[in-house]
C-alpha cells in the first residue's frame, strides 16, 4: 500500500486555500476558547501525550528491527537459512 503511494509524483509549487476554507479558519480563531487570556493547559497535555504514544512506536520497532537481526546472526551461526 505505501509502495504504491511513495511512487506517486510529489506535489511542489504554492498551496492555494480556498475561501471556504480560510473562513473557517478565521471562525475557528474567532473562538472565545481561542482567545488571548484562554485556558490552554491541554494543549501541552495534548503534546505530551502525542510525543510519548510516537517514542513508545518507535521503541517497538527498533526493539522489533534488534531482536530480528539477533534472530539472524543465531541463524548463520548454526547455519540454517533464513525464512
Amino acid at each position: 500500500m505505501l509502495a504504491a503511494y511513495a511512487g506517486l509524483p510529489k506535489p511542489s509549487g504554492p498551496v492555494t486555500l480556498s475561501a471556504a476554507y480560510l473562513r473557517a479558519v478565521e471562525r475557528w480563531e474567532a473562538l472565545p476558547d481561542n482567545a488571548a487570556g484562554a485556558e490552554k493547559s491541554w494543549v501541552s497535555r495534548c503534546q505530551e501525550d502525542f510525543k510519548a504514544h510516537f517514542s513508545k512506536a518507535a521503541a517497538g520497532r527498533e526493539k522489533d528491527r534488534l531482536l530480528a537481526a539477533h534472530a539472524e546472526a543465531l541463524r548463520s551461526l548454526i547455519g540454517e537459512e533464513t525464512p
